[in-house]
């Protein structure tokens, strides 16, 4: 692993518990898979907070970047995620992060060499309540740029670099 923060920081699943995923943006995800090559990935496209800056005066501001959050040998994926009905008057607005949860699966046949987890990822937006599961062995993260501090807990478009 790099320093935390710094652009092309590398986490893994080692890191987990020093993490945090609270008010993340997530801006899409996709499945990466090739059957042939036995790889089912499942990538996230998220704003990263890097650090929380709580100043005097309750100004808070934060360091973030985009990152790149790919789970590795995912199966049995679930989406709970309800944007509500507006009478088609209200766009799609990006997803955030509650928090990201995981519980170890003790009787798996997908990857016999490592542990497997069935992860949550608990969502504070666009409603309470929202949920991503599957199971899968790990991940990766990966920053695509250098962190930049913000009054908001997500980047604006301008300063996103693009998955």
């Amino acid at each position: 692993m790099s320093v935390p923060g710094s652009y092309g920081t590398i986490l893994t699943e080692a890191d987990f518990d020093g993490l945090s995923w609270h008010d993340n943006a997530i801006y899409g995800f996709f499945i990466d898979n090739d059957v042939s090559q036995w790889k089912s990935d499942l990538v996230f496209d998220i704003d990263y907070i890097v650090e929380w800056l709580c100043g005097v005066g309750r100004t808070t501001q934060f360091r973030i970047g985009a990152a790149t959050l790919t789970f590795h040998h995912v199966t049995d994926l679930r989406t709970d995620v309800d944007w509500g009905d507006s009478g088609m008057q209200v766009a799609v607005a990006e997803m955030a992060l509650d928090q990201i949860a995981r519980q170890r699966v003790e009787k798996q046949l997908i990857c016999l060499d490592r542990p497997y987890y069935r992860w949550t990822l608990r969502l504070n937006s666009p409603r309470p309540g929202g949920e991503i599961s599957f199971g899968a062995s790990g991940f990766t993260q990966v920053l695509r740029q250098e962190p930049v501090v913000c009054d908001e807990q997500k980047l604006k478009p301008a300063e996103r670099a693009k998955l």
